[in-house]
């Protein structure tokens, strides 16, 4: 199957609340376990803040699709040199889904 990458927005919150819940699937073996969801409130200030850039790769039909990767990115400014850094600050492809080359297209595309 395909995947298509695209980077969450406004109205993603549901999205966000899926990957806390099934966090252990994108983490490594034996690690992770599901977390606390944001509030709607805190969701919604997390997607609609310019400085975090997090994408997500998704499989299927876009009202069944599920989401096989993501990738978190955070903006930073710097006070010399380059204005901006990015920050690759997490990144996690579904357990079923390894080695298809999702998180090397997530990286490729922060890049």
């Amino acid at each position: 199957m395909s995947y298509s990458i695209r980077r969450l927005a406004r109205g993603d919150e549901a999205i966000l609340a899926r990957l806390a819940a099934e966090e252990a699937d994108f983490d490594l073996d034996d690690r992770g376990e599901p977390l606390e969801a944001l509030s709607v409130e805190a969701a919604r200030a997390y997607l609609n803040d310019p400085n975090v850039l997090h994408w997500v790769a998704e499989e299927g039909a876009e009202a069944g699709s599920i989401v096989v990767g993501h990738l978190l990115c955070h903006q930073l400014r710097m006070r010399a040199g380059t204005a901006v850094e990015l920050v690759l600050y997490e990144i996690g492809v579904r357990r079923s889904e390894r080695r298809r080359g999702i998180g090397r297209a997530l990286v490729a595309l922060a890049l």
